[in-house]
C-alpha cells in the first residue's frame, strides 16, 4: 500500500514531495507556511535535505499576471521521516514507519542488484580476475626480491667497510703502543743522562 509516493531522483536517491506529505499529515494551516517554518526551525539545508521546484498546474489557463505557478519542495527520505516525526500524531508516526519500510525495501533491492552484478563478474571474468591477481602477486614478489638483493649488496659493502675500519683501528692501536714505548724509553734516557751529568 502506497501511503505517499516515493520516487527516485536523478542520483538514484529516494525522495518525497513535500506537498504530498503535507496533505497526508493533514496539517491545519497552509503548505507554504508549514514548510518554511519547518525548514527555518529545524535547520534543513537546501540542495542537501531538499530542493525547490516550480510547478505549473495543468489546465490552469492564462490569468492576470501570467502563468500561475506553485512551489513544491522535493525532500530527502531522511528529511521526510523527520518532518513526520515532528508532527507527533498518528498520521505522522504512520508516515515515518512507511518511509522506513520504503528505505528497507530499496536497500534490499540495491544489495540484491550488487550481489548479482558481483556474481556475474565472478562467473564471466573469473579467469581474467584471477590472472590479474596472480600478475599483481608476481610483480610484488619481484619487487621484494630486488629489495632483498639491494639490501644484501649494501650489507656486503658495509661489511667490507667495517673490515677496513677494524684493520685500521688495529694498526692505529699498535702504532699508539709503539709510541708509548718510545716515549717511555726517551724519558728513561733523559733521566739517565741527567744522573750522569750530576755525578760528573
Amino acid at each position: 500500500m502506497q501511503l505517499i509516493k516515493v520516487r527516485k531522483n536523478e542520483q538514484g536517491q529516494q525522495v518525497v514531495s513535500a506537498r504530498d506529505l503535507w496533505k497526508f499529515l493533514d496539517v491545519n494551516y497552509d503548505f507554504s507556511t508549514w514548510i518554511k517554518r519547518r525548514i527555518e526551525k529545524y535547520d534543513f539545508v537546501e540542495n542537501a535535505d531538499f530542493t525547490m521546484v516550480h510547478l505549473i498546474p495543468q489546465n490552469c489557463g492564462i490569468k492576470k499576471g501570467g502563468d500561475r505557478k506553485s512551489i513544491d519542495y522535493i525532500l530527502s527520505l531522511d528529511m521526510a521521516k523527520e518532518l513526520a516525526m515532528i508532527e507527533n500524531n498518528s498520521t505522522g508516526r504512520a508516515a515515518r514507519r512507511y518511509f522506513i519500510q520504503c528505505e528497507k525495501r530499496y536497500r534490499k533491492l540495491i544489495d540484491e542488484k550488487h550481489s548479482k552484478e558481483i556474481q556475474a563478474l565472478q562467473e564471466n571474468d573469473s579467469s581474467e580476475f584471477y590472472l590479474k591477481k596472480i600478475k599483481a602477486l608476481e610483480a610484488n614478489y619481484e619487487e621484494v626480491q630486488m629489495l632483498i638483493k639491494e639490501l644484501y649488496e649494501e650489507s656486503e659493502v658495509l661489511k667490507s667497510t667495517m673490515q677496513k675500519f677494524n684493520s685500521r683501528c688495529t694498526w692505529l692501536s699498535l702504532l699508539a703502543g709503539q709510541g708509548k714505548r718510545l716515549i717511555k724509553e726517551s724519558q728513561a734516557e733523559e733521566r739517565r743522562l741527567k744522573y750522569i751529568k750530576v755525578i760528573g
